[in-house]
């Protein structure tokens, strides 16, 4: 009988482990290194204009642009910072949003039986039983108030609520009116 020499599944996860905290650790010793520029003196910029604000947000993707929205309704001077050409970050390639009990659902007479357990039964399902229960209590019992914030604001939904075209579960998805969240600001 020949005897197999390879190495175990410990022996292999100890090892990977190993590795990965080798390259953290070279990617910190990585962030010492001396900078490019051997000049000690600061760089100086010529500033062209100065705003006072009571809030910054930094970042204009969704959830920037929801909170800049929501700090200048409760009265706050608001600037919002974003370093690339155009806003909406990530959220640019969403294409809808989860929510349960939205006047649209209600409207379309779909998914309006749902109920929080379907929910976290679903998601627990999707994600091997590995859920945070009570952040998805609060999405759940939020997410109607939170779209018709949006439609409030001026986001556009088609009033297509679905399963997401078949591939979900529950019908809670809300989809904007041209199918991508570019219009979101």
């Amino acid at each position: 009988m020949k005897e197999w020499k390879g190495i175990s599944r410990r022996d292999f996860l100890k090892g990977a482990a190993a590795g990965a905290v080798g390259v953290a650790a070279v990617g910190v010793l990585g962030g010492c290194s001396p900078s490019e520029s051997n000049s000690d003196e600061a760089k100086s910029y010529n500033v062209s204009e100065t705003k006072s604000a009571d809030i910054v947000v930094v970042g204009s993707g969704a959830s920037g642009i929801c909170a800049t929205v929501q700090a200048a309704e409760l009265g706050a001077q608001v600037i919002l910072l974003e370093s690339n050409s155009v806003l909406g970050g990530n959220g640019i390639l969403t294409e809808g949003m989860f929510a349960i009990g939205s006047s649209l659902q209600k409207a379309s007479g779909v998914g309006t039986d749902i109920t929080f357990r379907e929910v976290i039964a679903t998601e627990q399902e999707f994600f091997n039983y590995r859920v945070n229960a009570l952040f998805w209590k609060d999405l759940v019992e939020n997410s109607a108030d939170n779209l018709e914030w949006l439609i409030k604001n001026g986001v556009k939904f088609s009033g297509v609520v679905d399963n997401y075209y078949g591939l979900g579960k529950i019908e809670v998805f809300h989809w904007f009116v041209d199918g991508s969240g570019k219009k979101l600001h």
